[in-house]
């Protein structure tokens, strides 16, 4: 709404300095219309401040708040954008515009974001260039492991086309990490002919001004595929910001929230499609698609070589009295070894290869890797479904429990469901773990009870959280007879041949 004296300010321009409208808004950087309405306006107009109706938004406003407060439980970079919450609302049949749910979610969020003030000048990237990044992202793992885990993911940008390819990988090593460019170079079906880094550890030893000592497994590598190794100036990121935006990028359209995955090829397999979809988008400053440019990049792209490099570690181990041999921290078990026998340990990325002496393999095993975990708060989760009972069909909660705990919820009405999710709560509350609530619930389900008090009860019984009390006193034999009910039936029997 603008002040008198603006108002009055509008009226001396329009009837007696002689500015057109359009004059009039780019003076005082107000819009056309507004400037229209009170330049030729006969009466003071004040701007309508009634609330819209979004009919289409209505049904969908549980669904789209729940997600923020979801959201608002996570870390800032697993949140998920407005447009990932407007995908998810067309899936479950919302027919509006995605305008109308960015304009919704702003005015719940309020957030604020600080512009940097440094200045940097644009670069001009060229194609068969690529930037290289490790990050790290977080998975939901179903149940019964019901965690989040770490996920470690490789992407490759191309800052000419803004494409992308990207793989997850269990650590973040040098085996992982050339491995991982392999497949990539086979993908693209050549090398590129530039790759900037950050100065991972897998390939830098030491910085030395501008040099770069690197490590020998790596040096190897870059001269076998015969590309140009660039890296960035330490503590800065953005000699790499098309990668760095990437990285946000992917986490937000794809990986938010953490999905639910049993392995990391199903995690390749989303960031696959997600690039995939990408290639059709046009590119933000040129009037093309990014399928188009990343032709170009491709085209640009040195040759594969004749063979590709094996990457792998050496390593010597001793076998313990135990026949166990400790490779990195982790133990793996060998038992043609005896006590005290040297050998030699091949690391691959995903599996070790073990030889005697005699250069003879003895053993070949899968690679241990010790995920790093986070539990889950799941009475947290659920807390913000207790007022928004409909939206807790998206709960990505949901989703990692087992099977009974799902039907359990989703199965009530509506007007029940709330209900079930206190108990749910309650139980969590009170100690029990996710594995205990999954016998708890099927117990009820047996007795056709699934209020609180009655999961309470049940939650008593053998084999869920309370132990039975110990009695010293009486016999064994008599402590765990059971009568024999097939007696009972042949007395029942015989009476009733008798009776009749």
């Amino acid at each position: 709404m603008l002040t008198m004296a603006q108002a009055n300010c509008i009226k001396t321009l329009r009837q007696w300095k002689g500015k057109n409208i359009s004059q009039i808004s780019r003076v005082l950087d107000i819009s056309w219309r507004t400037a229209k309405k009170y330049a030729d306006g006969e009466e003071w107009l004040e701007p309508a401040s009634s609330k819209r109706d979004r009919p289409k938004m209505g049904p969908f406003e549980d669904y789209l708040e729940a997600m923020i407060l979801e959201d608002m439980h996570q870390p800032a970079k697993q949140r998920r954008t407005a447009k990932r919450m407007y995908e998810q609302l067309v899936q479950l049949g919302y027919e509006g515009s995605d305008r109308t749910v960015r304009h919704w979610v702003k005015k719940k969020k309020r957030k604020l974001y600080a512009q940097r003030e440094d200045r940097f000048v644009r670069l001009e990237h060229y194609p068969g260039h690529v930037q290289v990044d490790f990050q790290v992202f977080w998975v939901y793992r179903p149940y019964p492991y019901a965690h989040l885990e770490k996920v470690y993911c490789l992407v490759m940008s191309f800052p000419y086309s803004n494409a992308t390819l990207s793989r997850a990988l269990p650590a973040e090593n040098a085996e992982c990490l050339m491995s991982a460019l392999i497949s990539m170079f086979i993908e693209l079906g050549g090398v590129p002919q530039a790759i900037v880094f950050d100065n991972l550890s897998p390939a830098v030893k030491a910085i030395n001004g501008y040099d770069r000592d690197l490590t020998e497994t790596f040096e190897r590598f870059c001269w076998h595929y015969r590309f140009e190794a660039r890296f960035c100036n330490p503590q800065s990121p953005h000699e790499k910001g098309n990668v760095e935006r990437k990285v946000s990028y992917m986490r937000k359209n794809a990986l938010s929230p953490p999905p639910v995955v049993e392995n990391l090829d199903q995690v390749n397999e989303i960031l696959r499609q997600q690039a995939e979809k990408d290639l059709q988008r046009k590119h933000y400053r040129k009037d093309v698609t990014v399928e188009e440019l990343y032709e170009e990049d491709v085209a640009a792209l040195l040759p594969l070589p004749n063979s590709h490099l094996e990457v792998h570690r050496t390593q010597v181990a001793r076998a313990n009295r135990v026949s166990e041999i400790r490779v990195d921290g982790d133990s793996y078990r060998i038992p043609q070894t005896y006590p005290g026998q040297r050998v030699v340990v091949q690391l691959g990325w995903s599996h070790l290869e073990v030889y005697d002496e005699d250069g003879e393999m003895i053993d070949r095993q899968p690679r241990a890797y010790a995920f790093d975990v986070e539990e889950v708060d799941w009475k947290a989760q659920l807390a913000f479904f207790v007022k928004k009972p409909r939206a807790v069909e998206q709960a990505v909660c949901l989703k990692v429990f087992p099977s009974v705990l799902r039907q359990y919820i989703l199965s009530a009405e509506l007007s029940r469901r709330r209900e079930r999710v206190r108990t749910l709560i309650s139980l969590f509350d009170r100690g029990f773990s996710l594995k205990e609530i999954k016998r708890i619930v099927e117990l009820g389900e047996q007795y056709g009870r699934t209020d609180e008090q009655s999961l309470l009860v049940l939650a008593g019984y053998p084999g869920t959280h309370q132990t039975p009390l110990q009695d010293p006193h009486t016999p064994e034999a008599a402590r765990n007879w059971r009568p024999d009910m097939n007696h009972y039936a042949l007395l029942t029997s015989g009476l009733s041949d008798h009776g009749q």
